[in-house]
């Protein structure tokens, strides 16, 4: 099926189209199924992360972020990998205030990571 070569950048991060099929051995179907499933399960996670910053929950934010970037990594978007394991960390660390510092930059990312899916095409 022929892709779109698109590669969309936003404050550091990238996604290009063509290297993520290629992770996913060209399967398109594999990539919209992921698509689905980060659109589905991203506001629940942030949410969920929100929520843990804020009742001060280290255990429930460190798997609500690394959940989070296991969805994020099947799209190779490094820098906002790197953001949910500094969250990752600092919930490790109990650094709270560190993490609740980072959410804003991990909503950011997710609402350009969002828009940037749903606007995915195979076709150029």
């Amino acid at each position: 099926m022929p892709v779109s070569p698109n590669v969309y950048r936003n404050n550091g991060d990238s996604f290009a189209i063509l290297d993520v099929l290629r992770s996913l051995g060209d399967d398109w179907e594999l990539f919209v199924t992921l698509r689905e499933i980060y659109l589905e399960d991203a506001p629940q996670l942030i949410g969920e992360i929100g929520e843990c910053i804020q009742v001060s929950d280290s255990q429930g934010l460190r798997f609500a972020a690394h959940k989070l970037k296991g969805l994020v990594a099947n799209f190779i978007v490094g820098d906002f990998v790197a953001a949910l394991q500094k969250l990752e960390n600092a919930a490790d660390a109990g650094e709270l205030s560190l993490a609740a510092g980072l959410l804003s930059t991990i909503i950011e990312r997710n609402q350009w990571l969002t828009s940037t899916l749903a606007n995915a095409s195979p076709v150029a």
